[in-house]
């Protein structure tokens, strides 16, 4: 409960700071992230959200505070030290030419990346927890994308990039002087991340950090799209507007709400098993994260 409050009650609050929807960016947050942060990546849920803080000291250039909670995140998940060390650097990304240009570019780096994977986990082999995690990655097939099917990289990958391109693009051409667009830069260092993931797959850890992000500017394409009516009355307009959004919040409740990892849900009180998510689970994490007592044949 306290690790779903810390998280929750940051986020919410950085929605109320910066939306004029919250409460549509709390349901987009629900499908998309809510039930990942808090029942899958909870230790690493309370860093992103402290990253989220820290971006903000970042933006204005407050670098000593901003650092300050970069550290405490890195108490909390080692995986955000890669944020100390990328943020200054790409904070010049912009949705322009340049831009485009480096997020193509990923997909060559990704490919690459992969190529060498196994000489830069030798690097690490120096943390023991570290190295390990990367090893279960590397055994369990999670690291690179090459066993994935087309539903991947339409569904996880294309879908998701063309929506928050496209919400991106609008904000900037319908208001470019909302305030949302000083954080342009975080939302291309988080599509950096989910270009890469077209061929390492185990960034999703990294780019989902980005999501609070991703929603700010979704809700806001989706209510400026909604408020473009011209002669179209307040039915016919909402009802275009869910429509073009249809395919991603489908997708959405799907995979975050109604899957086999989350539903039914069980208590520590009920110490009922389910077997179809359990094998969900396997298959996802590999079967050397269930404790060893646990059988579910």
């Amino acid at each position: 409960a306290s690790q779903a409050s810390i998280v929750n009650i940051i986020i919410f609050r950085f929605f109320k700071k910066y939306s004029s929807y919250p409460f549509l960016c709390v349901f987009f947050y629900y499908i998309l992230a809510y039930h990942y942060f808090t029942m899958i990546v909870m230790r690493n849920a309370v860093a992103i959200v402290i990253c989220l803080l820290a971006n903000d000291y970042v933006l204005e250039r407050k670098w000593k505070k901003a650092y300050l909670l970069y550290f405490i995140a890195v108490m909390f998940h080692y995986s955000s030290a890669l944020f100390i060390i990328i943020t200054p650097c790409l904070l010049f990304l912009r949705l322009n030419k340049l831009g485009l240009l480096f997020l193509a570019s990923m997909l060559v780096v990704g490919n690459v990346l992969q190529s060498y994977f196994e000489d830069l986990f030798a690097l690490l082999e120096f943390n023991a927890v570290v190295s390990n995690k990367l090893d279960g990655y590397l055994e369990s097939g999670g690291f690179s994308t090459e066993g994935n099917n087309l539903n991947y990289y339409v569904f996880q990958l294309i879908m998701p990039v063309f929506y928050i391109g496209l919400s991106l693009y609008h904000v900037k051409k319908d208001d470019p002087q909302s305030d949302l667009l000083k954080m342009e830069p975080f939302v291309m260092i988080g599509l950096m991340f989910m270009m890469l993931r077209f061929n390492i797959g185990m960034l999703h850890r990294f780019s989902v950090a980005y999501e609070v992000y991703f929603i700010l500017f979704i809700v806001q394409f989706f209510m400026n799209m909604y408020k473009t009516k011209k002669v179209l009355s307040n039915a016919v307009s909402l009802a275009r507007t869910i429509v073009v959004f249809s395919p991603f919040l489908l997708f959405s409740i799907y995979t975050s709400i109604i899957s086999d990892r989350y539903s039914p849900y069980h208590t520590v009180i009920d110490k009922k098993i389910e077997i179809k998510r359990e094998n969900s689970f396997i298959n996802t994490r590999g079967a050397e994260s269930l404790p060893k007592k646990m059988n579910i044949n």
